[in-house]
């Protein structure tokens, strides 16, 4: 079962007892598995954040059924991708556009990006760029480079492969360093 919070509005969200980050839409806990989100003016915006917030249950489920824990940038990218892939059909998902928008965020390396994670304080520019580099990350790899091959990658790393092991065990690539080069030239493709 899973509990749900719905907040009248996102004053009172941002007030309640989660205490998400200011530029959240909503916020998971597997442990107590619960999803908070607020109502938004569009039901096709609320849907979307519930997805999103849904998919981040379920991935880190994938992993605690092994004990382990899935790369923060994973996690964020596949919730965002869902997110986008719930959007009407008439449009393009609001993270694919940030993703071409080439204003809206800065490539970091990727050996450096999988370091980072954005502070709950973090401003909204500096995590909306560390989140459309994660989606475009998992976007690559989920339908750029196939959904079978997605899913080895992820069993890999939940059964303890370290990524370079995962990234040549699902994707043939010997390394990070390669999955980026292969990355940047998708990226410039999109």
């Amino acid at each position: 079962k899973i509990r749900v919070y719905i907040y009248k509005n996102e004053a009172n969200y941002k007030m309640g007892e989660f205490h998400p980050p200011p530029w959240s839409k909503g916020v998971s806990r597997f442990s107590s598995k619960t999803v908070a989100l607020f109502e938004e003016a569009s039901k096709e915006e609320f849907f979307q954040t519930a997805v999103h917030e849904f998919t981040h249950l379920v991935f880190t489920g994938f992993f605690e059924e092994k004990k382990a824990d899935a790369p923060r940038w994973l996690e964020e990218g596949l919730a965002m991708l869902m997110e986008d892939l719930a959007a009407d059909s008439q449009k393009q998902g609001g993270w694919f556009k940030a993703m071409k928008s080439k204003s809206s965020w800065g490539v970091q390396p990727f050996e450096e990006f999988l370091d980072l994670t954005p502070e709950p304080n973090a401003s909204s520019k500096d995590a909306g760029a560390w989140y459309v580099q994660a989606y475009s990350l998992t976007r690559y790899l989920f339908m750029g480079k196939g959904r079978l091959q997605f899913k080895v990658f992820c069993d890999d790393l939940r059964s303890g492969k370290p990524l370079d092991k995962a990234l040549l065990s699902a994707y043939r690539l010997q390394n990070a360093e390669a999955f980026q080069t292969q990355w940047r030239q998708w990226l410039k493709q999109e």
